[in-house]
């Protein structure tokens, strides 16, 4: 999936992050350590079989809840990743979306999943529309990018949404199920 670069290397940033706290109309986006990890487990855990396994590689075959909590509670990201529980109106967790610097300097992935009860409401589209309105406020972020395999049809409808451009198509090998083998690219630029 293109430039994997080193996790614990983003002295690009500069020290910057985005807001712990993001509101739009009908949602709320929490960073992950201001929320209970147990409620957003519960959350993960009920989405894992049949869903989640088939697009995320670490939730395929034996999915590891201690390194989920370690994430979720900021110990695992190490200042390169910004993970937020997206919450409704009601303050109900419905997913979690991240910003996520792995695509080298001046750029930020962003990630996202929504419980499959709620997909289709919007709330991945809003999610990531606030993350990378956040994420290019950040004075060394030229760009945002969203990568999915070319299979998961609800992930391709995001970036579509929001007017991201399509930049590139990249094969790999498939890392679950439910892939393709090729990568698809959108970003947006500042």
């Amino acid at each position: 999936m293109g430039d994997e670069s080193d996790l614990t290397d983003a002295r690009w940033l500069g020290g910057g992050r985005t807001p712990t706290l993001l509101r739009a109309e009908g949602i709320v986006l929490r960073d992950t350590a201001d929320v209970s990890t147990d409620a957003i487990i519960e959350v993960l855990r009920e989405q894992i079989d049949g869903y989640m396994d088939q697009w995320m590689p670490w939730a395929d075959g034996g999915w590891d809840e201690d390194a989920s909590r370690a994430y979720l509670d900021g110990e695992a990201r190490q200042q390169t990743e910004w993970a937020y529980a997206i919450h409704d109106s009601d303050g109900t967790i419905i997913g979690v979306a991240s910003l996520i610097a792995r695509r080298g300097p001046g750029s930020l992935e962003i990630g996202y999943w929504v419980r499959r009860d709620r997909q289709g409401e919007g709330f991945a589209t809003r999610a990531a529309a606030l993350l990378a309105d956040a994420a290019l406020t950040l004075p060394t972020v030229e760009r945002v990018e969203i990568h999915h395999d070319a299979a998961n049809h609800a992930s391709a409808a995001v970036p579509r949404k929001l007017g991201f451009e399509k930049v590139r198509e990249e094969p790999r090998e498939p890392v679950a199920p439910g892939e393709s083998g090729t990568t698809w690219v959108w970003w947006r630029t500042r």
